[in-house]
């Protein structure tokens, strides 16, 4: 078989579920152990931006993206989180996981300067099975670290876009589909599962909760944990809503915390927002790569075909040279959210 032909396979595996048998977990610790710990001379060239230091840095930590590519080739993940800890449960695999999608990569700017364009992909490929496994979990922190990943693959992706064969591009692209809205309102859930019904729980069954310093009497929890609920439902409800409305509706909620005396509410509600912007991003990324496809394919006509998330209709587009700057309706930061293709 071709070797164009092997990679598609590679990339469909990995995009449409085929897996090998067994816990990805357990090679994704492998991975992480064997990470290497850089010198600090050669932690100063690699900062200084030095190829051949980029080069010794991924050159010391090969059997550990040896193992990562095993770790991606599985579907199936169980991290062993304890929920019965509630906010005292332990996540360290999500400092590893950042570390080891930095390293890989740079793994595939190295592959990619060096005219092994598929290579690049493969290894982007693996860091959005790795995130998409970290995210796995309904926690509000895993799914940020989650996005945190994938935002970088899609940065890689959208700043070398011309540089990739289509077809393989393409594989990667689909391959990352995924439906925000319902991931974080799943983590929502979960977050008021792990905290408040855990925090309940350990107080009816006479548990003392002082190590979280939340500097509440029990009895005060209890009397004020129904509002805190219906805090958790009224974010639930804004996830549901038409983007354009959502900035209004995180607005009243915010005006509505402020005014409420719940002392449990200020202690332990997180600020959903940033959740909500960050995944409106991810989701805009997404459709902007699927748009820039169908733009480099089908041309103008094709691209206007997929919409904006946050929007009623297609991307602006503005071509500039070799680029293409994509527009949203989105906003980051108070303005409209842009993103270039190269």
């Amino acid at each position: 078989m071709h070797r164009s032909a092997l990679f598609l396979l590679l990339l469909a595996s990995l995009a449409v579920g085929q897996e090998t048998p067994g816990n990805a977990a357990l090679l994704w610790w492998q991975a992480f152990s064997l990470l290497e710990e850089p010198s600090e001379d050669l932690q100063q060239r690699v900062d200084a931006g030095a190829p051949e230091a980029l080069r010794e840095l991924v050159a010391a930590s090969a059997l550990s993206l040896e193992v990562m590519a095993r770790a991606a080739a599985r579907q199936h993940c169980d991290w062993g989180l304890e929920p019965d800890q509630g906010p005292r449960m332990l996540l360290p695999h999500l400092s590893q996981a950042r570390e080891l999608a930095s390293l890989a990569l740079v793994d595939a700017r190295l592959q990619l300067e060096a005219g092994a364009p598929d290579a690049a992909l493969t290894r982007a490929s693996q860091c959005l099975r790795l995130a998409r496994q970290v995210g796995g979990d309904p926690l509000l922190i895993c799914l940020l670290v989650q996005y945190s990943i994938e935002g970088r693959v899609f940065d890689f992706l959208a700043q070398n876009f011309r540089r990739f064969p289509f077809e393989a591009l393409e594989a990667v692209v689909e391959g990352s589909a995924f439906d925000d809205r319902a991931a974080a309102q799943e983590s929502i859930a979960g977050e008021e599962q792990t905290m408040l019904d855990w925090l309940l729980a350990e107080l009816e069954g006479g548990r003392p909760v002082d190590d979280l310093e939340l500097g509440l009497e029990p009895a005060v929890i209890v009397a004020e944990a129904p509002e805190l609920r219906r805090f958790y439902a009224r974010v639930q409800t804004i996830f549901e809503a038409p983007y354009e409305q959502i900035p209004g509706m995180f607005t009243e909620l915010e005006g509505a915390i402020e005014a409420s005396d719940n002392q449990l509410v200020g202690a332990v509600f997180p600020t959903f927002e940033r959740v909500a912007e960050r995944a409106f991003r991810q989701s805009v990324q997404r459709s902007m790569l699927r748009a820039a496809l169908a733009l480099r394919q089908g041309g103008a006509e094709a691209a206007d075909r997929v919409l904006d998330p946050c929007g009623r209709g297609p991307f602006e587009r503005t071509p500039r040279g070799e680029e293409t700057v994509w527009g949203s309706k989105l906003r980051v930061g108070g303005k409209p959210f842009e993103w270039t293709t190269r």
